[in-house]
C-alpha cells in the first residue's frame, strides 16, 4: 500500500482497506444498542460549531487547521464535504450530520490521520442549548475498536481520530446523552 502524506492526513491509494476494517470490527445491525440512552433534550435548532485541529492537545486556536464552521442543527446535513474548510493543512473529507441526539461523520475518501496527542474535531454548542452529560460511539460505527476517542464538557465534544485509518464510507456515529439546561433561578423581593 502506498501513502502520500499531506500534514493532517495520509491518503491511501488502495481500495482493499475497507474489507479489512469490516472484517476486523465484525459489526452488524443486530448488535446491542449503545449504553447511552438519549433523553428528551434535543439539538434541533441549536447553533453548533465544528472545527478541525492537529496535532497537539488540547484543541485550541494554536492547532486550528480549518475554518470554524457554524450551523443551526436541523433536518439537512449540517456540514457537507468539510474538506473545503481547510486553512493551514488538509482536512479529511467527510459529511457531518447532526440529529436530535447524535452526530454521524461519514468519510468521503480513504485516509490515515496523522498521529499526535489530538488530531480531530471539536464540536461546540452555543446559545440556548442542552447540556452534554455523556457521549459514546454507536453500534454502527465501523472504525477499529479503540481508534476513536471521545471527550466532552457540558458544551463541547472532542473527537480524536489520531492515527485512524479508514476508507470511503467509513462512519463514526456518536450518541449523546443530553439534558435540557435547567431554567435560571430568579429571586424576587
Amino acid at each position: 500500500m502506498q501513502e502520500a502524506r499531506f500534514g493532517f492526513i495520509k491518503r491511501k491509494t488502495t481500495g482493499l482497506f475497507a474489507l479489512g476494517v469490516a472484517a476486523a470490527v465484525g459489526c452488524s445491525k443486530e448488535e446491542t444498542p449503545s449504553a447511552v440512552v438519549p433523553t428528551s433534550a434535543s439539538l434541533y435548532g441549536v447553533e453548533m460549531t465544528l472545527s478541525a485541529h492537529c496535532c497537539e492537545a488540547p484543541a485550541s486556536e494554536a492547532n486550528l487547521i480549518s475554518e470554524v464552521l457554524s450551523r443551526s442543527v436541523g433536518e439537512d446535513v449540517e456540514f457537507p464535504a468539510i474538506e473545503g474548510s481547510a486553512t493551514t493543512q488538509p482536512v479529511i473529507d467527510a459529511d457531518v450530520d447532526i440529529s436530535e441526539t447524535a452526530i454521524a461523520i461519514t468519510y468521503r475518501g480513504a485516509f490515515f490521520a496523522e498521529a499526535g496527542s489530538f488530531n480531530g474535531y471539536l464540536f461546540q454548542l452555543s446559545g440556548e442549548s442542552p447540556v452534554i452529560l455523556g457521549a459514546e460511539l454507536d453500534a454502527a460505527t465501523n472504525t477499529p475498536e479503540g481508534a476513536v476517542n471521545l471527550s466532552f464538557t457540558e458544551q463541547s465534544l472532542s473527537v480524536n481520530v489520531s492515527g485512524l485509518s479508514v476508507d470511503v464510507g467509513s462512519r463514526i456515529g456518536i450518541v449523546l446523552d443530553l439534558e435540557s439546561e435547567p431554567p435560571a433561578t430568579t429571586t424576587t423581593r
